[in-house]
Formats: C-alpha cells, sequence, structure tokens
C-alpha cells in the first residue's frame, strides 16, 4: 500500500511538472519576443533557470516511476 501511494504521489507530480513545464515554454516564449528597445514582462533567465530545475526533476521522477514499475511487476 505504501508502495502505491508513494507511486500515486510520484506519477501526480509528474502530471504537475509536465503542465508547469508547458507554462513556464509558454511564458519563455512570449518574453523572448519583445519590440526594439521594450523589456520583456518577466526575466528570461529566470524563466529558463526554473524551466531547467523542472526538467530535471522531472527526469528524476521519470527514473524513479519506471523503476518503482519494474519492482511491481516482478
Amino acid at each position: 500500500m505504501v508502495i502505491k501511494m508513494k507511486l500515486a504521489e510520484a506519477l501526480q507530480e509528474r502530471a504537475d511538472l509536465n503542465r508547469r513545464i508547458e507554462q513556464l515554454n509558454s511564458r519563455l516564449y512570449r518574453n523572448s519576443k519583445v519590440q526594439q528597445g521594450r523589456n520583456p514582462e518577466e526575466d528570461p533567465a529566470e524563466l529558463i533557470s526554473e524551466l531547467d530545475g523542472c526538467i530535471a526533476r522531472l527526469e528524476y521522477l521519470i527514473a524513479k516511476i519506471n523503476l518503482s514499475l519494474i519492482h511491481i511487476s516482478e
């Protein structure tokens, strides 16, 4: 039961991260197109940093989820 609960939590976090990554990509795209002489609404470097962190966490979760699924199926 504990493994399934943790797996369910990891799957939910994976879904949340996928949505967050999609949002960050959209925000980054909007802030990368700015007229000359104007500043973007958000700092693209900060968005990229946050995006990198989300992607790293997602990669970690995917690996853990896959390992859990291997152990469950054995």
